[in-house]
Order: C-alpha cells, then sequence, then structure tokens
C-alpha cells in the first residue's frame, strides 16, 4: 500500500554468468587477495560449494527478477542483457531509451565516450581471457617516473617499455575451463529459461 502512489520501476542488466563469473573475480581481485578465496580456482569451488549465497545467489537472475515482479508488478520490471550491448548497442540504448522517455542520442552519445576497458585482458585464440597482474614497487617508481618525462624517439619508447615489461610480474590468467563452464551452464540453466521465457530474451 506505501508504493501503490509511487511510480517506481526496474531495470536489470544482466549478462552470461559464465563471464560475470570471471570478470567478478577480476574486478574484486584485491579484496579476494587478502582471504582465502585469493586464487579464481578457489572462487569456483566455494561458488559451487555454497550455491545458496553470494555470488552464485546473484547469478540466479530468476530468483532475483521474480522478487520484484511479485512485489511491484512485472509491468514495473525491465530486463536487458549485457551481450546485447556488446553486439548491437544501438538496440540496446532504444530500449533503454524508451524505458528511460529520454532520446536515445543523448545515451548513445554517453555510452561513446567511454573507453572499452581492455588493460585486464589478452587475446587468445581469437577469444578474450582475463589476466591479473601484480606490480612491484620498482614499477610503480619507474612509471610514475617516465609519466613526467616527455620523449618522441622511437628507440627510447621501446627501451622504455623492455624496462617496465622486466619489472612486470603476471600472476593468473582467469578463464573457466570446459567442464566448470558446463558445471556452471547446468546450474543456471532451469533460472536462465525461466528468465528468458518470461522477457523474451537469449540467454
Amino acid at each position: 500500500e506505501l508504493m501503490d502512489n509511487v511510480d517506481v520501476r526496474f531495470l536489470f542488466t544482466i549478462r552470461r554468468q559464465i563471464e560475470m563469473f570471471e570478470s567478478y573475480y577480476v574486478q574484486k581481485y584485491n579484496d579476494f587477495k587478502k582471504t582465502d578465496i585469493n586464487t579464481f580456482d578457489k572462487l569456483y569451488k566455494f561458488s559451487i560449494d555454497h550455491q545458496d549465497q553470494g555470488l552464485m545467489l546473484a547469478l540466479n537472475y530468476d530468483k532475483i527478477i521474480s522478487f520484484y515482479c511479485d512485489l511491484f508488478g512485472s509491468n514495473k520490471v525491465t530486463v536487458l542483457v549485457f551481450e546485447e550491448f556488446i553486439a548491437d548497442r544501438l538496440n540496446y540504448c532504444n530500449k533503454l531509451a524508451i524505458l528511460l522517455n529520454i532520446d536515445e542520442r543523448e545515451i548513445l552519445s554517453l555510452l561513446s565516450a567511454q573507453k572499452e576497458n581492455i588493460s585486464n585482458k589478452d587475446k587468445e585464440g581469437g577469444k578474450f581471457k582475463y589476466s591479473l597482474d601484480e606490480k612491484n614497487s620498482i614499477y610503480i617508481f619507474l612509471r610514475s617516473v617516465y609519466k613526467k618525462i616527455n620523449y618522441t624517439s622511437p628507440l627510447i619508447l621501446k627501451l622504455k617499455n623492455r624496462i617496465l615489461k622486466f619489472f612486470y610480474i603476471k600472476t593468473e590468467a582467469v578463464r573457466l575451463d570446459k567442464n566448470q563452464k558446463k558445471n556452471l551452464k547446468n546450474i543456471f540453466k532451469k533460472s536462465n529459461h525461466k528468465v528468458s521465457s518470461k522477457n523474451n530474451l537469449d540467454l
């Protein structure tokens, strides 16, 4: 009754769980490395053993979206897919503009100003995988010094990059193997089917 006279709407942009799982570890790496779950494999094992909490609960999209639909009505809930944003940004922005009742050109302009975050990705076999890197104190110091130096010589630039690379310590690649991917797909298969059916999505 409290919300009867309030026009409230909810927007969910969901991402396929496999990519989300990998991305989540990368984004939270600095937090994870201070805990017992300090590697990607440990996060995977912990998540499989605790499917009713934390990350796995958050990735059970149907449970979360259904909660809001039951509480406020399905007409108040819109679900978009992150993969569509990557593959067809114009269509994604059109849907978002209709929902927010604003000009889609404004959304496109704002999104076009954002640079893609590729600093933690390596290209391998045509597909991207995440990689995490620890930089020691010498690397951090040298990089801060180089930022203050103006140089145009290709030779100096090449030397600078070689020196930095020497002190750059790569720690781990973040990528689910085939069995792990298959396992996650099976875990979320039922949930994804419900979300897809209710919202006409391809998950």
